[in-house]
């Protein structure tokens, strides 16, 4: 008699949470951080946190360490390597330049890193007086920071030097005052993310008490919810938002907010602050397709001045005059077009506003009003299902759930499967015979439910230390592309610049329900083959203007390289694209192009 066997397969979603994805670092009571962004006096640990691999495990440092400027951290002596401009650190931090053994005191791993001499030239106005230049928002110093003393943006000050009777009196101090309210003592030229208090610290009159910690954190070391990490912007009546994809009135200011650095105070408007906005005559800036703002918002092409209405600082972004042209129906309510497949749009997307294939849509436009909204709706029951509620005209790779969702009816929990896109839940009775036989078959169900159908998608998402994300997106190109990566990388390495790819692989603007339609252009970017992307420079942010001009000698010094080796770049093309990279495919050799046109076009989302 065949014997049946009730079997029942529950396949769960990948997406863990944060704090289970890094419990391989927290666990040893470390912290899953940006190494290139924070020192870590203790050392970094790689392969132990969630995310692309600058994200590592800073080591935990017990109370003879803790931080830098007391305990035994300060007891080293570091006059050799401060002499040449450099700071002692674990040699597993990040080090933009390289290190010299033999320069610092402690352990033989730590080590000093030095700067390359551009930058020391730039910041000889702090390390002719011994200081060194930091990123006040991350470093206490304990003399104190002096502002305009160094290269790079307002956040890099000079950190006064402190020798060892400094360090010592620093010690010598009665801060009990200011511990029992849950603070720190410091020279109140550091950064506090909430406020300073007098009369709680020992010392002169400038050592005051910060009531919480720069990094977020409580006292006891625990993480503060973030609108207590964004107290600095909050206690102003501000919002921290991305500034990339949030227009603000009265404008942003860096520093105030948890996060990266795309995180930015939005400050204050009030009723009149609005009105006022709305009284001005932007014509001028309109008639060549731009946006009048405050110039510390985010611009994707270029402020021109005197174009706008209000303060000086109102200034007006322009963008790719074609561009901006084929998108004016989007941009003229507000919007902003994006990939839908990459973006996820609070107030929902829009199509037939945007030029481009049928991918980019109109992302609508989301004020702090709709912000503040959005995070106040309660999604358990569809994060309970490992999905993620937005407005169903987002992009789903899976599938919608309504009733799983707080806000409106469109408002839906778009769950993910096995490979995650969606869940499955399958029960089915088979012989027990079977059993091997359908295993081997469910185990093909997730490609078959990604690649659409049976056919091959071979591409992959390139995430590197040097080259990042862009909107949220990943560069996304054919497998046979990742070598090309894997150089660009090489080279943005060598350049000390940051690639972020704006387009990759991109589908074809015809249908592709049964066969595919030749396309009306051979581009690389149809197959995986190409990238386009502005750089991150240590002079700055660098688009296709910066790059056609060739003025910026980091992102020069980067598509010098790309035109010296095997690939292509648009800049030297009797049409310039200078934002473009491709391996030459389409010349080289067609026929493989439109093998993998066909190939992937049809069976890739």
């Amino acid at each position: 008699m065949m014997i049946w066997t009730l079997l029942v397969i529950t396949a769960f979603s990948h997406s863990f949470s944060l704090s289970s994805a890094d419990a391989g670092c927290k666990n040893i009571g470390g912290s899953c951080l940006d190494w290139r962004h924070h020192n870590c006096i203790a050392g970094y640990q790689k392969g132990l946190c969630s995310g692309d691999r600058n994200r590592r495990c800073c080591k935990p440092c017990d109370g003879a360490c803790k931080e830098a400027g007391t305990g035994k951290e300060a007891t080293y002596g570091d006059s050799k390597c401060k002499n040449k401009g450099g700071m002692c650190m674990d040699n597993s931090n990040y080090c933009t330049e390289s290190y010299l053994s033999g320069h610092c005191g402690g352990p033989a791993g730590r080590q000093c890193c030095i700067r390359n001499s551009a930058a020391s030239s730039a910041d000889s106005g702090c390390t002719s007086i011994g200081g060194n230049c930091l990123d006040w928002r991350h470093h206490k110093c304990i003399a104190g920071y002096q502002a305009g003393l160094c290269s790079g943006d307002k956040n890099r000050r000079c950190c006064k030097p402190c020798d060892d009777a400094c360090t010592k009196k620093e010690k010598s101090y009665s801060d009990i005052k200011c511990k029992s309210k849950g603070g720190t003592c410091i020279d109140n030229s550091n950064y506090c993310s909430e406020s300073y208090l007098s009369g709680h610290c020992g010392g002169p009159a400038g050592r005051q008490c910060c009531t919480k910690n720069s990094a977020g954190k409580t006292p006891n070391g625990k993480n503060m919810d973030s609108s207590s990490a964004d107290s600095g912007c909050t206690s102003v009546g501000g919002n921290c938002l991305d500034w990339r994809h949030h227009k603000c009135i009265a404008g942003y200011e860096a520093g105030l907010c948890s996060g990266d650095s795309n995180r930015r105070c939005c400050k204050p408007c009030d009723d009149a602050c609005t009105t006022k906005e709305a009284s001005y005559g932007d014509s001028k800036c309109k008639s060549k397709g731009g946006t009048c703002f405050d110039n510390s918002n985010y611009c994707t092409g270029n402020y021109l001045s005197g174009h706008c209405g209000g303060p000086a600082g109102r200034q007006c972004c322009t963008k790719n005059s074609a561009v901006s042209s084929a998108d004016s129906g989007c941009t003229n309510i507000g919007g902003n077009c994006m990939d839908w497949r990459h973006h996820k749009c609070i107030a929902g997307y829009g199509a037939g506003l945007c030029s481009g294939d049928k991918n980019r849509r109109c992302c609508k436009p989301c004020d702090d009003a709709c912000t503040r909204k959005e995070a106040s709706y309660s999604d358990s029951k569809c994060k309970s299902k490992g999905g993620t509620c937005m407005d169903n005209s987002n992009y789903c790779a899976g599938s919608y759930l309504s009733g799983y969702c707080g806000g409106p009816a469109g408002r839906q929990c778009c769950t993910k499967n096995v490979a995650g896109k969606i869940h499955i839940i399958i029960g089915i009775y088979f012989p027990r015979i079977q059993l091997t036989l359908f295993i081997t078959i469910l185990n093909l169900i997730p490609n078959f439910l990604e690649k659409g159908g049976g056919g091959r998608c071979d591409l992959d998402e390139y995430v590197s230390e040097y080259i990042g994300e862009y909107h949220s997106s990943h560069a996304i190109v054919h497998k046979d592309f990742l070598g090309a990566m894997n150089t660009l990388n090489k080279y943005a390495r060598d350049c000390r610049v940051t690639v972020h790819v704006t387009h990759s692989f991109r589908k074809a603007g015809q249908s592709l329900g049964g066969t595919v339609v030749a396309p009306a252009s051979n581009s690389n970017h149809l197959v995986g083959h190409a990238i386009d992307f502005n750089l991150n420079t240590p002079s700055g942010w660098c688009n296709s203007g910066c790059l056609a001009g060739k003025r910026n000698r980091h992102a020069k010094c980067f598509t010098d390289k790309v035109v010296k080796g095997v690939l292509r770049w648009g800049g030297v093309w009797n049409t310039p694209d200078p934002v473009h990279i491709d391996d030459g495919l389409n010349v080289h050799d067609i026929s493989e192009w439109k093998k993998l046109y066909y190939e992937l076009q049809k069976n890739c989302p």
